[in-house]
């Protein structure tokens, strides 16, 4: 799996999210253990004032050997798997992992990691955009999300970008 360094857009990209965020006064901030994630998450934990905690779980999807590749590539290299994905099936990526395996691994870490919240209470994730966006939508088709309302399709998060969840099952 590809783990690049956060770079220097990345981290100003991080300073302004810290700045965002802090006035939300986290409980605590946990990150992929990926280095961009990682990164991030560290300064916004310095910047609300809290530990950060790393968890694998919150990791992207694994891609496995379509890891790296351009589509080009990955459409020579594994037709068969490129066609099923374009087509919309849930593949197992170049031995990878399924979006659907990926997202139900976030969940059960954002779960765990929500657990010890009270109502009211704020966490804050660092993590990578396809595997938020296959976590969100997990939680909206299990009924784990009071809002927002993702019934329409889970947006994709751009660098910096954030979104404030409410779980609605409890998770204590």
């Amino acid at each position: 799996m590809g783990d690049p360094p956060l770079d220097e857009v990345g981290e100003a990209q991080a300073a302004v999210l810290g700045a965002e965020l802090a006035p939300l006064r986290p409980r605590w901030v946990a990150s992929s253990d990926l280095q961009r994630a990682a990164r991030t998450g560290e300064v916004v934990a310095a910047a609300c004032g809290v530990d950060l905690r790393v968890d694998a779980g919150l990791r992207e999807v694994d891609l496995g050997a379509w890891e790296g590749l351009t589509r080009t590539e990955v459409e020579a290299r594994y037709p068969d798997e490129y066609r099923r994905w374009s087509a919309g099936e849930d593949v197992r990526r170049g031995g990878g992992e399924t979006r659907a395996e990926a997202a139900a691994r976030f969940v059960a870490s954002l779960l765990a990691l929500a657990a010890p919240l009270h109502p009211g209470d704020t966490g804050v994730v660092v993590a990578h955009g396809i595997v938020i966006q296959a976590a969100l939508d997990a939680m909206c088709a299990a009924g784990l999300l009071a809002s927002p309302d993702l019934s329409a399709g889970a947006p994709h998060l751009g660098n910096g970008a954030w979104l404030a969840l409410e779980i609605a099952a409890p998770v204590g």
